[in-house]
């Protein structure tokens, strides 16, 4: 399998370089979930039911454990990578902080909401707390995905 420059940058940015989990994070479909997180959190406060019923029916197949533990570090790390790019204060396009072309309008997304950094790093938390506490929990993994969802919309409404 070929990658683009772009799909490349973005397994190895989200896998944090390791070569292991970024091959794992693509056969899981890892740049297909990538881009719909992008476009679910850039629509926010609206939610896409479209787009969240894709990924919620990708974690109720029989490997949806796997897919779900990729999609939730995806999310994580997209929200992650958006607030700190926002704390840099640093908006240009050439900016080291720019790790991926679509993170752009997502730092703009999260100041056009107009609520502090500690804010969204708190909802960070919240959303991790929902997220890898699931199984443990025994939390269905769908409900899970919606529920992560639907904080970052009440968020965004704010």
């Amino acid at each position: 399998m070929e990658l683009s420059e772009y799909n490349f940058s973005a397994l190895v940015q989200i896998s944090d370089g390791s070569p292991g989990y970024g091959l794992n994070l693509l056969n899981q479909g890892g740049i297909e979930f990538f881009q719909t997180v992008v476009e679910l959190i850039l629509s926010l406060p609206d939610l896409d039911w479209g787009g969240i019923n894709k990924l919620v029916d990708r974690v109720g197949r029989k490997d949806g454990a796997e897919i779900f533990a990729a999609i939730s570090d995806i999310i994580l790390w997209t929200l992650s990578s958006a607030i700190c790019r926002a704390v840099s204060g640093n908006k240009n396009n050439s900016s080291k902080y720019e790790l991926l072309p679509n993170e752009s309008p997502l730092i703009k997304s999260i100041h056009a909401y107009r609520h502090s950094l500690d804010q969204w790093a708190e909802v960070w938390e919240k959303v991790r707390i929902i997220l890898t506490s699931s199984e443990s929990l025994n939390m269905e993994r769908k409900q899970t995905l919606f529920n992560a969802f639907t904080l970052l919309s009440r968020m965004a409404r704010i």
